[in-house]
Order: structure tokens, then sequence, then C-alpha cells
């Protein structure tokens, strides 16, 4: 079901929301909270906690559903079905049933508590009782039986800043049949709205509120998501400033959250009595039923954006962006930065139908430059979408760059506004039909929109691609808020000259400002000069890309040829109030502030100076654009403007581009996607033009266009280096040359102090060889080398030789260099390691003579250990003075009794056993006598075979002289890792039992290890084995021991899979070798090396073994199938069809995996090709599902020969099963201090 949230109007016309005069709510009139009055808290010291399931005594309904429990979370959330401590980085909706009141990164363990009860008192339950009676016409016979209290009080945010900090609170009334909820924000109580953010340089969403039922349905409140949304403490939904409340309950199974429906200027009496008139501010209630009571700026300049004035028409106001943004007031954004959008595209083409396809956009705002792709289009009308240039000049209409006072869609719409188009081909009859609904900025400033296209278009030919010249767009300005366009442009196939003409006609309808003057003006025409297309599908990805670069301007203006120096001025003006004369000045008058925007800003009074500011004007060379502020002093931003040679001077090559240079003449370059000198460009194979999440149009566009296997590509003066932030070769200019290594020009020799020309690691200073002429150079700073305009860090190190002895030399992404760094345990600068305090006592040895390190397997860490007969916390051990008689831990077959030469209790062995008391072990084998074992227990050989002993049975647990029986551990689940997640996901998951995420750590990485591909596990010897893609090995550990070793190291190009059968003694392995990918076997001691299967391979990607038929399967990403090779008779079946089959598990008749393109977990029976079933998964991870295991009720039954005391190995080795049933004796590759010679056994 789709969401029903609430979307923003352009003036206020959700009913009942209102804005503030002055102040709302103070503190004193939330409820009351804190310990004092029996509330809980979370705990401070952690950051992203949540509270234990809370048991309720009175049901909660929420969206029509019966709740028995809810969780409170730090976040700012109130949660059903699960908790959810940690923060998630989204947009709303979340997938869960939650209570939202300020949803953000919240973090007390610098500021603030998060406290909640759930209350009885008959004073709060009857000051509540008479509210939900005030507000809603449903609440007549409702009486609540508890309420839930949930406080934020004074918190911080991440990481541990305490300079901002929020207070609002939350009560959820019930009566067990029907709930209401209120959100209080007092006055003042929202100072911040982002945290810094867990993964940079990604940015928090900003803080949203809301509630959301977890099956589609949603509201959320006025300014969720945007800057606005600090005001909430302003603005209401029951005539109270910062007091909203909402009808939760019954709902039905359909409809959203109900809003008062009785509050009325009559009504707004006092809620929560007795406290005192000065608690809360009535405010006026500003709808679009009566919006005269919002018809000037004291109660509409909160609906403005923050970088945005409020300007009074006399009556009505509208809102307008300060300088250096843009925007039509509502909604501004900062000059110059680049954005990202996403989107959904649908519809039917050509007879064939494609659904909520992704729709991925790039905007170089300063350049007016646009990229857009449409992704998994069907290769059937891939090539004919080609010619719908239309997707992409909309959104070059919405950013393009204005020129002689002309707005683009972005100045108008603010980015929210509706386009119906029909696009026609006359010589041949087809035509589309299109409708674009653009729904502004996201929460991460992210432009969102849905497409629909439907028609027919002519066919082009897979292989070709199309040519379109420069051309015009026209756009009128009909009535306020509709924009009519209009346009024609030609296309052509690549290397033809038949041209087919295309016809556009488009209306956008937007909201616009009913005062003051209409933007654009009424009648005016804009013309949208649309120029350097570049349009491509690529057959392989399914994707339609489009890019172009856009300009708009008045119609009829020419702006071809001129350009601006770099070069600005700036002008004080003034006028005199007694003439009217107006004057400039390079420096501001005296007394007046200089900031405009600064609260200090003091304008010169007419009666102690005769100069009167007029105005702040700012123009913008890049947009060409005049902002006029009111009764502030007048700063210019001026530019000067030369005639010069333009690229229309030359006369560049089919699908090339004229580049100008500051400075320098100006040349022609090939598009992307070409490759050439600029006046003959060649399609480049397989080139790229929008960039992915997470990339740089510069780093994709060189990432695509490598010189590594083709350096002809770079231009004479420049270099192919490897560059390690985008781990491929590049194309670099050679010192005294500018560009992007695909065409270099020779740098004007200008100063750096004139031009500030030097790289962002270099200074300007004065070049100390020529000091009597005075001339500025770049010097790059230390750590760097180059010519001071590019300047590359210099690697600190080469190998760790040069680093102190507990470092190592590491590349640093951050820096891009290579440095030295501190192993794990140890800090410092990598030239000087000390232990850190939380080293463990294996890296420092802080133990007491009478204790011991020792590892801890459910830790992880080692640790200092008391010995027997001591006690202490390690570092500190004190002789045992209690005796057995205090600590009844003697064993089943031992005694306690008083010893005289100890003079105290001691545990003693019966007759017929041996040991200290503590461990007793029969004095005959069980071989000689079967009854010393337990009854739970079986007599078995030893591990070498040379003698017998008791192994507790199956579900049963001990030394099989004393069996006890095992816990039951939770079972019948997988676990998923997704980015910084680990899924845990029922096998029968549903929308009400999706699972949880049970861990989440953005900052997780692999220690230790390179790059690790696979991992499997031998449960049974405790051993972990990978393979590692960097370094192109398969490694083992010991769980216990931590021992490590290389198994195989040779004839490994790309190992990926892994998996084990301990049973067999085997271990395999997929190489995804692009010449010969092959899935590869040996005994897990390395021996016996041979390949499995070599036939119908791709990209063979994880690995399963199946115990129950004894079958091999994998995943195969290149022939998207997943196959099983049976390990005894060799043949192969089919198990199902994947596009991107990543990940592979088995469990209860069942195969699980991953796929990467669908973004989802499959199910497929073992046996029979049935279509896979798509499972349910819950919230909380992000980006592709990577690796999943099963977690069975029973582990397989099988033995190995080290699955006991090591296997009789000694303690320096590791014990590893082999294929005959026995067991080799292996060395690690790097021995321990205090080891005696070691030497393999196999």
């Amino acid at each position: 079901m789709k969401s029903k949230a609430i979307e923003p109007l352009f003036l206020v016309t959700l009913l009942l929301h209102s804005v503030a005069k002055s102040s709302g709510i103070r503190d004193d009139f939330l409820l009351p909270f804190g310990l004092q009055h029996g509330d809980q808290s979370l705990l401070r010291e952690v950051d992203d906690f949540g509270s234990r399931e809370i048991p309720l005594t009175t049901p909660i309904v929420f969206y029509g559903h019966i709740y028995q429990s809810l969780y409170v979370n730090a976040n700012g959330i109130l949660s059903f079905l699960t908790e959810i401590p940690s923060f998630f980085n989204v947009q709303f909706p979340l997938d869960y049933p939650i209570i939202a009141p300020l949803y953000t990164d919240v973090d007390t363990r610098a500021s603030g508590s998060v406290f909640f009860r759930e209350s009885k008192e008959p004073g709060l339950l009857d000051r509540v009782e008479r509210d939900v009676k005030r507000f809603f016409s449903k609440g007549t016979g409702f009486r609540p039986q508890s309420l839930i209290i949930v406080t934020w009080n004074r918190v911080g945010y991440f990481n541990a800043k305490s300079n901002k900090v929020n207070t609002y609170q939350t009560v959820v009334a019930t009566d067990g049949r029907d709930t209401f909820a209120f959100f209080l924000y007092p006055s003042g109580g929202i100072e911040w709205i982002q945290g810094e953010g867990k993964n940079k340089p990604m940015p928090d969403a900003r803080a949203q509120a809301g509630l959301i039922s977890g099956d589609g349905r949603m509201y959320t409140l006025r300014g969720s998501g945007t800057d606005q949304v600090k005001n909430l403490d302003k603005w209401s939904n029951t005539g109270t400033a910062g007091y909203w409340a909402f009808h939760v309950g019954r709902t039905g199974l359909i409809d959203n959250v109900m809003l008062p429906d009785l509050v009325s200027p009559q009504s707004e009496t006092q809620p929560f009595p007795p406290f005192s008139s000065q608690s809360v501010k009535r405010i006026p209630l500003a709808t679009a039923e009566r919006p005269s009571e919002a018809d000037n700026c004291v109660l509409g300049a909160t609906f403005c954006h923050s970088e945005a004035r409020c300007v009074d028409h006399f009556p009505g106001f509208c809102c307008e962006c300060r300088i250096a943004t843009y925007g039509n007031g509502r909604f501004c954004l900062e000059y110059g930065e680049p954005l990202r959008m996403i989107g959904k595209v649908s519809g039917a083409v050509n007879g064939k139908s494609f659904q909520n396809e992704d729709f991925h956009g790039y905007v170089v705002s300063s350049e007016g430059r646009v990229y857009t792709a449409i992704s998994k289009i069907p290769v059937e009308i891939g090539a004919d979408l080609q010619s719908l240039n239309v997707i992409g000049t909309l959104v070059a209409w919405i950013f393009a760059m204005p020129r002689n006072g002309a707005l683009n869609g972005y100045q108008i719409t603010g980015g929210i506004f509706n386009q119906s188009a029909t696009v026609e081909f006359p010589q041949t009859g087809h035509r589309i039909a299109m409708n674009h609904r653009y729904e502004g900025i996201d929460v991460f400033d992210h432009v969102r929109l849905n497409m629909n296209i439907s028609g027919t278009l002519p066919t082009i030919p897979r292989e070709k691609g199309i040519e379109i010249d420069d051309y015009n767009e026209e756009y009128v300005h009909r009535e306020r808020g509709v924009l009519e366009g209009n346009s024609r442009y030609k296309f052509r196939l690549e290397g033809e000259e038949l041209e087919t003409e295309v016809v556009v006609r488009q209306t956008i309808r937007f909201e616009a400002c009913p005062y003051g003057p209409a933007r654009p003006p009424m009648g005016q025409t804009l013309a949208l000069n649309v120029h350097r297309n570049f349009i491509i599908f690529d057959e392989k990805e399914q994707i339609v890309r489009y890019g172009c670069t856009a300009k708009i301007t008045p119609s009829g203006v020419d702006i071809s040829r001129c350009r601006h120096r770099e070069t600005r001025a700036f002008a004080w003006t003034s006028t005199n109030a007694k003439s009217g004369e107006t004057t400039a000045t390079p420096t501001p008058p005296a007394s007046i502030n200089p900031d405009p925007s600064s609260a200090n800003a003091d304008p010169v009074s007419p009666a102690t100076d005769e100069l009167v500011p007029v105005g702040l004007h700012y123009f913008d060379t890049r947009f060409h654009r005049i902002d006029n502020v009111p009764n502030s002093p007048l700063l210019s931003f001026l530019s000067d403007f030369q005639e010069f040679l333009t690229c229309k001077d030359l006369e560049c090559g089919l699908n090339a581009e004229c580049v100008e240079v500051p400075g320098v003449e100006a040349a022609c370059r090939c598009s992307l996607g070409f490759q050439g000198d600029g006046y003959v460009c060649r399609r480049w194979p397989g080139s790229e033009v929008l960039p992915v999440e997470g990339e740089s149009v510069s780093e994709q566009t060189s990432g695509s266009l490598s010189c590594a296997t083709e350096e002809t590509i770079c231009d004479p003066f420049a270099s192919c280096i490897y560059d390690f932030s985008s781990k491929d070769y590049k194309c670099r200019c050679r010192d005294g040359y500018v560009g992007d290594g695909i065409v270099c020009i020779q740098r004007e020799e200008v100063p750096c102090n004139v031009a500030d020309n030097c790289s962002p690691s270099a200074v300007c200073t004065l070049d100390m060889e020529r000091l009597g002429e005075r001339i500025y150079v770049c010097i790059c700073l230390p750590g760097y080398v180059g010519d001071g305009y590019t300047c590359t860090a210099e690697d600190e190190c080469l190998t760790s030789i040069g680093c102190h002895q507990h470092a190592e030399c590491v590349y640093d992404p951050s820096s891009f260099k290579y440095r030295c760094q501190c192993k794990y345990g140890f800090e410092g600068n990598g030239k000087n390691c000390t232990p850190s305090e939380e080293a463990g006592c294996n890296i420092i040895d802080r133990c007491d003579l009478n204790a011991e390190c020792r590892y801890d397997a459910v830790a992880l860490n080692y640790h200092c250990q008391c010995n027997e007969g001591y006690v202490g916390d390690g570092y500190k051990c004190e002789l045992s003075r209690l005796g057995c008689n205090i600590h009844k831990d003697c064993a089943e077959h031992a005694e306690c009794i008083y010893d005289l030469r100890s003079q105290g209790y001691r545990c003693t062995c019966q007759e017929g056993f041996k040991g200290d008391g503590y461990t007793c072990l029969p004095s005959q084998t069980c071989y000689e006598n079967p009854a010393v074992c337990h009854k739970n227990a079986v007599c078995v050989p030893g591990a070498r075979g040379e003698s017998y002993e008791c192994r507790c049975t199956e579900r049963y647990k001990g030394d099989g002289y004393s069996c006890t029986e095992s816990p039951r551990l939770e079972s019948g689940f997988l676990l998923v890792g997704q980015g910084i997640s680990i899924l845990r996901i029922p096998l029968d998951a549903s929308p009400f039992n999706p699972g949880r995420p049970i861990i989440i750590n953005p900052l997780q990485t692999a220690v230790g290890l390179s790059s690790p591909e696979g991992l499997a596990v031998d449960w049974l010897s405790k051993l972990i084995y990978w393979t590692d893609s960097t370094k192109d090995t398969i490694e083992f550990t010991s769980i216990e021991s931590g021992r490590r070793r290389t198994l195989h190291s040779e004839n490994l190009v790309n190992p990926r899979g892994i998996a084990l059968h301990p049973g067999r003694g085997q271990v395999y392995w997929s190489d995804w070798d692009r010449q010969d990918p092959r899935i590869e076997r040996s005994a897990m001691n390395g021996e016996d090396r041979s390949v499995v299967v070599r036939e119908n391979l791709a990209l063979p990607n994880a690995l399963a073994v199946d115990y129950e038929y004894e079958d091999l399967c994998w995943t195969d990403a290149g022939t998207q199938l997943i196959k099983c090779h049976n390990l005894n008779d060799g043949r192969t079946r089919l198990i199902g069809e994947s596009p991107y089959p990543f990940g592979l598990t088995q469990m209860q008749g069942s195969f699980f995996w991953t796929d990467w393109k669908r973004k989802a977990i499959l199910r497929a029976p073992k046996l029979g090709l049935l279509d896979p079933i798509q499972m349910q998964v819950p919230f909380g991870g992000a980006g592709a599902f990577y690796d999943l295991v099963a977690v069975p009720d029973t582990c397989p039954a099988m033995t190995t020969a080290c699955q006991y005391g090591n296997g009789g190995c000694d303690t320096h080795q590791i014990c590893v099963p082999n294929t005959r049933g026995d067991r080799s004796c292996l060395c690690g590759d790097t021995p321990r201090d205090g080891d005696p010679v070691c030497g393999d056994l196999y």
C-alpha cells in the first residue's frame, strides 16, 4: 500500500495548522517528569540506546491494531513490535509502527535524559480526558485508563555534543479500546535538527515527526524532514503553540490518523489546568478558509525557509530566498552546490510495460549541466527511449543557469510541481504522453520525483545512438501557477543525415505566492537554451542516459558573446535624504555594519547623517540575478565584461564540446563517452555518463575512460598514473598544464597572489630566488609534493620497516597516502606506539603472579584470570580462604573433606576416581568399565585411537562422566549481512514478524585481514576458513588458539565463496578468474587440490554444502543461475534463476540466497524447479544484501578427529581434519614467543 503522507502546500492549507505570534508553551506546561515522579530513564552513557520491552497494563490501539507492549528509543520514537535503538539515516516511513515526536540522532552522553513511565494518576487522567473531549468529536465517552508519558529533556546530538539541546514530550492516552496521542514542544525546545552523521560524507536526515502504521499509512507533521521542523514549537493543530493532538486508535485498517475537529477560536480554553496563564500562548488559526489570520510576516515568517526572508505585501506575504541561495522562498538551496535526484518511472512504451524503475539524476548547478538516467529499462525499448530528450531537458529547466534576470524552474517552483507533456513525431505519427510529479527536496537534499510515460516511439536500432543539435525551448507564464512550454528539435542516427522532428508541448502547474508581483512576470516568455546534448542506451546495464547543459534567459536575448572575469569589486551606495542623489564609495559609511544579515546591523539614521541606505543589491556572476533587500546598505558584486573569441570561432567536431579555462584560449574536447582530438571524436566503448551513488562526475568519467589499457587517450602533456582513491589509472596533466588529463592546456603564468590558483595543499608565497622581482609562487605544504598548482600527498612509509615495531604501513584514503598506524591495542602516531588503556594482557602483561592471561571467546578479548585457589580480578589475586564447605564446588565424584595440612576444607576424589577434586576421572577407562560413563554418555575411542573416553550424547554437555542437558538455543532463522547491519529473519517472516537487526555498527571493518570475501566455519574442529581476494589466498585459523595459517597462495586469481565439509575433511572455493572461472577443492590440510566444476561458469559467488544430499551448491552472477553438484555421482542440477545472486545457504528443505539487483532475499525448495519466493525483511540495513547463514535446530550429525582436545596435537599446533578420517597437526605461519621448534605432522 502506498504511503498516505499529507503533502505540504505552498501556504497554510492544512486544517488547524497555526503559527504563534510569539513564544509558545513553557517547560512547566509539560506533564510532570523525572525520577522524582516515578519515571525510569534510558542509560545516558551509551549512544543509541532503547528500553527493554515495556508491558502495558492497558493495551494501546494504534492504526486499528492492538499492542500489549511498546519500546522507548533514545532517538525520539516509541516503537511497537521491536526496539529500534539505532538511528537509521533514512526518510520516513520506517517499516515498523512507530510514534515519532522528533526522530533525530540523539546522544545523551554529554547532555540530557530520556524519561518514561506508565501513569494512572487521577489528576493527569482528568486533564487529558478534558483535552480529548475539547479537541475531538469522537472523544465523547473516552476515559483514559493509563497514560504513557515519555520526555526527552535537554538531549544533545551525535557525537556527544551539548552546545545545542532539545526538549519535547509525547503523551499516549488509552482506554484499551481507543487511543489519542499528544506531542508537546516547549518554546525554544528545538535547538538542533541534525546530528554530525555516523556515515560521512552522507549527512544526517533532518529531524522528522509523525505517526507511522508500519503497513504504508503515515502522517507527518508540517515541516517534517525540512529545516522548518524547528518551528514545531511555534505551530500547532490545537490553537496552542507547540501543542499537537492526534486520534491514533480506531482508525480502521485503511484510514489515517485523525486531527482535532472541534478546535475554534471560541473554544480555546486553558488545557491542563491549573497551570498559570503564562505557561501557554494562544494563537489564531491560520487556515485556507481564513487566510486573513496569517496575512503578514508576523504570523507567516515561520513558513519561509531559514535562508529566506518574509516580505509583506499588505495584504498577504511572500517568501524570498536570501543572498547566496536560490529558490521560491519556501525552499532555498545554496548556489553552486551539486544535487542528486532520485525517483521512480513507470509506463508502457511500444507495448512494453515497466513499473517503478529507478530514476537517477546528478546536477552540476554551477554549470547548469545535468545528467539523468533510467535503469532497468527493457532492452526492447531502451534504444527507442533515446529520442525522449525531454526527460533530461525538464531537469535542465529546473537547474538551468539564469541569465539577464530570468528565473530557472527551481526559483519559480521550489522543486514542487506537476508536469504534463505530449511528445509528437509528425513524420512517423508516433506520440507519447508524459506526467511528472516533482516532490521537492527530501531529508537529504535530494530532489524526488515520479514519472509516467506511455505511448509509442519510433524504432531506433539497438546498436545505434542518436545525435541532437543545440535547440531552444520556450516557457510562457500564462496565469499564476501555470507555465506552458513548447519546443521543437530534431534527432538523427549516428553517422546518418536523415533527421526526425520532435514536437513537445507541456504544461507545468505549481503553487505560486498569490501576493506581490508574479514570478516570472505574467506573459513573459523564457528561452531555455539546451546544448551539448549527450544520449546513450547501455544495453548491458539496461540504462538510458541523458546529458545536457542549459541556460535560461528572457526570450530574444543573446548571451553568447561575452563572459566575465574572475575579479569582483565592492561598492557601497547611499542616497542623500534631502537631494535624492545616490553616491557610491568603495568602503561602507561609518557606523554601518557591513554584514546585513547580522542582528547588529545598524542603518544610518537620517537624524544624524544625510546618507540613507536604499537597499542591498546582490549580483551573482554565475546566475546574473539581483536580489533587493530593503532598508540595508547597498552592496554590489560587480563583474567586468570583455569581448573575446568564443567557441563559435572554433569548429569543434561532432560529439565534442568547447571548454573555456579562465585566462586562456578556448579548446575543443570530445564529449563524455567519446575520445579523440576534439575535431574527430569516436565513441568510447563502455563509457559512463551518470555518476553512481557515492562517486563524483569526474571520478565516474575518468574511471570509465581508464588509461590503464589505452594510454593514448591522455593528452600529450599528461601522464597515466594510478589513483588510489578510484583504484584505477587516470590521466593527469603534467606540471605547468591544467585540465582533466584528456585535454591539457598550458597554464598562463598568472601570479598566485592575483589568480589564487594554488592547490588546496599549497600556499602562495614570495619566490625567495627572485626577491627583487617580488614574484609570488605556489609551494606545496609539508607532506605534499608537486609544482604548487598540483600537490599530491607524500607517503609517510613504503613498508612497515619505517614504522614502530608495533605499527604497520597502511593506505589512508582520507589523505591519499601511505602512513604508519599503530596496531590494535596500541596508540600513537605510528612512529611511536605505546599500549593503550584497553590493550589486552596479550599485548602488555599486567597480570598478577598468581594469574594467567586467557582468551575470552565470548567477549572476544584477552583478560587476566586468577589461578585455581586464588580470587581477585586477575590483576591482583589473593589466596582463597573459603573452602568447599562454603563454595560447594566439588566434582560429582568427590567429597568435601577437612584437610589438616592446609587447615581448610578441600575437595577429594572418591575411591576409583582420580583428579584434583574439582575434576575427577575414573581410574579405569570406559573400555574396561563402561559404567564409569554418565547415563547420557557413550564410550568412544580417543582422539589418537590409543585410549577410550566418555563423550556426552547430543543435547548434553560435559566431560562424559558428568553430563547435563544443553540449554535450548534459539534456532530456525537466517542471519543476513546488509551494509552496516546483521539482520535476523525468521523463516516464516511476515509484515508483523519481519525479524530485526541484531548488530548495527556503521564503523565495522575487517581487522587484520586484507579483503576477505567468503568465510566458512568447521563447528566441530573449531576452525574458520576464508578467501582473500586482494592477497589471492585461502587461509584458516583456530578459534581456540588464534593461530593462523595460509592454506593456498598459488594459482588463485580472484577467490570468492568458500564452504567446508568437516565430515569429508574437504574445503571448497570459487574463483572469479575471468579467463578460467572454476570451483576447486582440497583437503582441509591443503592436500589433494583439484577442480570440481569448470564448465558453464561465469562469475561463481557463494558456495554452500547440502549435507543431507551431499551436494555442493553455488550462485553464479554471470549465468544468473543457482546450481548444485553432487559430491558422490558428479551430477549437476538447476535450483533456480536470479538476476544477480550473491550469498547462499540451506535449511529445512529450502535454499535461500541474496540478490543484488532485486535487492531481496529469495527462497526456493531444494527439489523441484519452482519460482523463488521473495522473503519479508526487517528494517535496519542499508544497501545490498550480502552473505547469509542459516541457524538450524541441530547441527549435521558427523564427527572429526579434531573436535576434542585439539585432536591430541601439541598446543602450538593446529589440528586440521584430513580426507582419511584422521587429522593433521599443522604449525601456524607466525610462531609465538616461547614456542618450541614446530614441524607439520600430516
